[in-house]
């Protein structure tokens, strides 16, 4: 419905070269150029979308431009991540077993996961099918070492460098063993080889 002013005249819509009606007595554009401007923040059309066209994902991963495409996300039929689209023309509809415990696993349910946890590497040698659980494992076991590297001390030692929640575990102490070991000073040699006190911390058993 046309919104008219006091004077009964009937208000257009203020973009240049609409004559639509204005959408409201507080909105000054019509229906079309409101929701424009909205979705895109401008006026100008959005570049159609083109079959060789990626977009960028929140989470790192790319979205490709497929419509119809077999394994897309019912509801959202213009639309298939990259790395999927790439693992489902090499290997087809299924099904696969999950390349860490080998249960099977369907496109319904599976995820595609990338060996080297570079999100942009869609190689098909770089993607592996995996179930949800196994998936979702590797994601934490992923964030626990990225918070170590962030957070945690580094010691390096006979050539490697490490957090102290990493070399902890691999010598068979607990963090706080060598972190009081690197607060009192001691030798780096010393602080990496000298077995736990009687009366330090438990250790535990190196991996």
């Amino acid at each position: 419905m046309a919104y008219a002013n006091l004077r009964g005249v009937t208000a257009v819509c203020n973009v240049e070269g609409c004559d639509n009606p204005s959408r409201s007595s507080g909105v000054a554009m019509c229906e079309k150029h409101y929701y424009r401007m909205r979705r895109n923040g401008s006026l100008e059309l959005k570049e159609p979308p083109t079959p060789d066209r990626l977009l960028d994902h929140s989470q790192g991963y790319k979205l490709l431009y497929s419509p119809q495409h077999p394994i897309s996300t019912p509801g959202q039929r213009t639309r298939v991540y990259e790395h999927r689209a790439v693992y489902h023309a090499e290997h087809g509809d299924g099904p696969f077993s999950c390349n860490w415990c080998g249960i099977e696993v369907m496109w319904s349910t599976m995820h595609v996961d990338h060996l080297d946890d570079d999100r942009t590497n869609n190689d098909i040698a770089n993607l592996v099918a995996s179930c949800p659980i196994c998936n979702q494992k590797r994601g934490v076991a992923k964030q626990k070492a990225n918070l170590r590297q962030r957070v945690s001390p580094k010691i390096t030692w006979q050539g490697r460098t490490q957090s102290v929640c990493d070399w902890a575990e691999e010598l068979g102490f607990t963090r706080n063993t060598l972190k009081m070991r690197m607060r009192n000073g001691w030798p780096l040699h010393r602080m990496m080889t000298e077995p736990r006190g009687r009366f330090g911390p438990k250790a535990k058993s190196p991996k």
